[in-house]
């Protein structure tokens, strides 16, 4: 159970040895093992037609909605969950895939701004086939 109760201490904080029964810690492992094989799955099928991961897709996703297709990169970090490296080793095969462009923020000199690039259309074509085709397996139909 230690273990168990570390691994979701590490996500939910350093009490839930004492807030959560054994239950409710197994259930979140069982939890986290399921998106991370739902998460190398998708990646698996995408990767090798795309050249893109569910993670660089989540990126170029929240691009896509933001004012001027613009985001700073601590943002982008904090809305998908993810640590700041991590973030930005994506930023980094984006970018090098003209994909976005990073900036330094206007408003903050010590910020970075992610934009994404006119030679993004490829990644919005892979990310709609994505979609279509997530949808079809949580349909049953894929």
């Amino acid at each position: 159970m230690a273990a168990v109760t570390a691994r979701a201490g590490y996500m939910m904080g350093e009490n839930v040895d004492r807030a959560w029964s054994t239950e409710h810690a197994r259930a979140w492992e069982g939890f986290l093992e399921l998106s991370r094989q739902l998460r190398r799955e998708a990646d698996g099928v995408l990767e090798p037609v795309e050249g893109l991961t569910v993670s660089m897709l989540g990126v170029m996703g929240r691009l896509a909605r933001a004012d001027d297709l613009t985001l700073r990169q601590t943002d982008i970090a904090g809305a998908m969950g993810l640590s700041f490296s991590r973030v930005s080793r994506l930023i980094d095969t984006l970018e090098a895939r003209g994909l976005v462009e990073r900036r330094p923020c206007p408003s903050d000199g010590r910020a970075v701004n992610v934009t994404s690039s006119p030679g993004s259309s490829a990644a919005w074509t892979a990310r709609a086939r994505f979609s279509k085709t997530a949808a079809s397996v949580s349909a049953g139909r894929g």
